[in-house]
């Protein structure tokens, strides 16, 4: 097999690092796609040991070996993102699920999470996910002033939306775009795992809109501490 100089090599290992530092689900194909560069001539391992030069975590969808593991990863992903779309596993963990589980209704219901409604027309979901990532936008924007954040934290195979780290401290951040939705123990367990699988963390920031029905104040679980924050709140400089 032809390979790179060493020159070049160094030089395609370093653009290939930098690539999946910012695109921290790249696989080799999309490598191949974009970059022109082959993993194989650059990293003898293959994806796996471009994701640990890096210093990431190898995503979920490239460590599973058999079906068994690919089943316990989809239902992994689902209980831990349970408004997650057909497209989100696939994405994320790299298994289609009607094919392990017949369809992915039978996959929530392994998973023993409620199956989020999907009743509405793709124009009414896009604008809902239109209006949800501009919520997201904005609040991020806010959070930015007030500290260092990390958005979209890959944890194994949880999708945290953001990490804030200001005066020494570090919060796990969910930011919810509810207008009739209220926020139940759903939520707030899922935020306690994301709390959980965080180093050194103890404190979970849930963002809603002013209107969002929700516990109020704060509430503390096995040490955590979760914390229900308006946008207008941390206008006003209210965070936790």
């Amino acid at each position: 097999m032809e390979r790179y100089s060493p020159q070049i090599r160094e030089k395609y290992r370093k653009k290939v690092i930098q690539y999946i530092r910012e695109n921290p689900n790249a696989g080799s194909s999309e490598i191949r796609r974009i970059l022109k560069i082959k993993i194989y001539k650059i990293f003898i391992n293959g994806i796996k040991q471009a994701y640990r030069e890096a210093g990431l975590e190898i995503p979920i969808k490239f460590q599973k070996n058999n079906i068994e593991e690919q089943k316990r990863a989809v239902l992994e992903f689902i209980k831990s993102n349970p408004t997650c779309t057909v497209v989100d596993i696939i994405t994320y963990v790299g298994v289609l699920p009607a094919k392990r589980f017949g369809s992915i209704k039978e996959a929530f219901k392994t998973a023993e999470e409620e199956y989020p409604r999907r009743g509405l027309s793709s124009t009414a979901n896009s604008q809902i996910r239109k209006r949800a990532y501009n919520f997201e936008k904005e609040v991020i924007n806010l959070l930015r002033v007030r500290g260092e954040v990390k958005k979209y934290v890959h944890i194994g195979n949880m999708i945290l939306d953001a990490i804030l780290e200001k005066d020494g401290k570090r919060y796990v951040v969910e930011i919810k775009d509810y207008r009739k939705k209220p926020i139940t123990m759903h939520e707030i367990k899922q935020l306690y795992r994301y709390i959980e699988a965080v180093d050194n963390c103890y404190d979970g920031i849930m963002i809603t809109h002013n209107n969002t029905k929700r516990p109020k104040g704060k509430i503390y679980i096995e040490g955590n501490r979760i914390s229900f924050v308006t946008k207008d709140q941390i206008l006003k400089g209210d965070l936790a």
